[in-house]
């Protein structure tokens, strides 16, 4: 990973879902891009690391099979 910009945002006051969380991680290969939101800025924090973990794991899973000669999509 090379780098990793966090960014947290009030959206419309009239949403009750209304606190943004955008996690952009820029790295080797393709960058990854999450945005998630809802109640708390807390909960839209935990819901993009969880999406972002998501996103990675599965990556270095792929990247994983292809050192070892699976062929895995």
């Amino acid at each position: 990973m090379i780098r990793a910009d966090v960014t947290l945002k009030e959206g419309a006051k009239n949403n009750l879902t209304n606190k943004w969380c955008s996690i952009y991680i820029s790295h080797p290969g393709e960058n990854e891009f999450v945005k998630k939101n809802s109640t708390s800025y807390e909960e839209s924090i935990l819901l993009a690391t969880e999406a972002m973990e998501k996103i990675l794991r599965r990556r270095k899973t792929k990247l994983v099979n292809q050192r070892n000669g699976k062929n895995i999509s």
